[in-house]
C-alpha cells in the first residue's frame, strides 16, 4: 500500500512540473532579429502572434513607440530585421528530459545497490566460489565431447546454488580470463622486444 502512495505522490508531482512548465514556455512564436541602426542597438523581439503576423509591423513597431527612435527610422530599421515563425514542442523537450533523468536516476540506483550488494556476494561466495571455480577450469579441462555436454554440466551444477554464488562464479571466472589475457599481452610484448 506504500508504494501505491509513492508511485501516485510521484505522478502528482510530475503533472504539477508539467502544467507549470507548460505556462511559462509558447510553442508557437515570432522571433526578429534586428541589426544595429543609428542609436539603436541589435536587438532580438520575440512575440507570441500567428503565423501571418510575424513581420516588423506586428512584433517590433509597437515595442519601439515611446522609445528613442523617431518615426522616419522605424521604415530602415525594419527592412534591417528578420522575421522568423518558430513552431516548437516544449511537450516532446520535456518528456525526452524527464526520460533521460529517469535512466540516469536508475542507473545510479543500480550502481549503489550493486555496491551495496558486492560485498555481500564476496562474504558468501569467498572460498566454496573459488574451489567450485577450480572444480569448474577441472572439469573443462578433462571433458573432450564438446561444448553441449559442458552447458548440460554448468546448467545442472547451477541449478542448486543460490544466485549470489552463481554471479560470484562468473564474476570470479571473468577476474581469471582477464587476467590470462593481460599475462598474453605482456609475454607477447616481451617476445616482439
Amino acid at each position: 500500500m506504500d508504494i501505491k502512495i509513492v508511485y501516485l505522490s510521484v505522478l502528482t508531482l510530475f503533472a504539477v512540473i508539467l502544467s507549470t512548465q507548460a505556462v511559462q514556455y509558447e510553442d508557437l512564436r515570432c522571433k526578429c532579429t534586428c541589426s544595429s541602426y543609428h542609436n539603436v542597438s541589435a536587438r532580438v523581439y520575440k512575440n507570441n502572434t500567428l503565423h501571418d503576423d510575424c513581420n516588423c509591423l506586428s512584433v517590433v513597431v509597437p515595442r519601439l513607440i515611446g522609445t528613442s527612435i523617431k518615426e522616419e527610422d522605424i521604415d530602415p530599421y525594419c527592412y534591417l530585421c528578420d522575421c522568423k515563425y518558430e513552431v516548437r514542442s516544449t511537450k516532446t523537450m520535456q518528456v525526452v528530459v524527464y526520460i533521460f533523468l529517469i535512466v540516469l536516476g536508475l542507473l545510479v540506483l543500480y550502481m549503489g545497490f550493486m555496491m551495496i550488494i558486492d560485498p555481500i556476494i564476496n562474504k558468501f561466495g569467498g572460498k566454496e566460489g573459488q574451489q567450485q571455480l577450480l572444480q569448474d577450469d577441472a572439469t573443462e579441462m578433462s571433458s573432450t565431447t564438446g561444448r553441449d555436454t559442458d552447458r548440460m554440466s554448468l546448467d545442472g551444477r547451477s541449478a542448486g546454488q543460490s544466485v549470489f554464488q552463481r554471479v560470484n562464479l562468473v564474476q570470479a571466472k571473468w577476474k581469471r580470463q582477464v587476467k590470462e589475457q593481460r599475462s598474453s599481452v605482456f609475454e607477447r610484448q616481451e617476445i616482439l622486444h
